[in-house]
């Protein structure tokens, strides 16, 4: 984009890009006896909230735009809070 400018349309497979990600490899697991879950250690990409719900925990969002990192303003809503639309 910073060479051609414009905007980019893509299509992607869902099963190709779980197939893709796979083929990368995995993280080494954590051992159990030294007090690891079995798994590698995301503490650092989750956030918590509160919401109708109860307490939330989600991953974060990645990346950032300008310097600015993405964030969930708020909870997600009820079933039936905001009236069905089209836009």
């Amino acid at each position: 984009r910073s060479r051609e400018g414009g905007s980019w349309r893509v299509e992607v497979s869902l099963a190709r890009t779980a197939l893709w990600l796979d083929s990368l490899g995995r993280v080494e697991a954590k051992d159990a006896e030294e007090g690891g879950a079995g798994g590698p250690e995301i503490a650092d990409l989750l956030s918590e909230m509160d919401s109708p719900f109860g307490r939330l925990t989600y991953v974060r969002a990645p990346g950032s735009i300008d310097g600015a990192r993405p964030y969930w303003a708020g909870p997600p809503p009820m079933q039936g809070e905001h009236p069905p639309v089209w836009w």
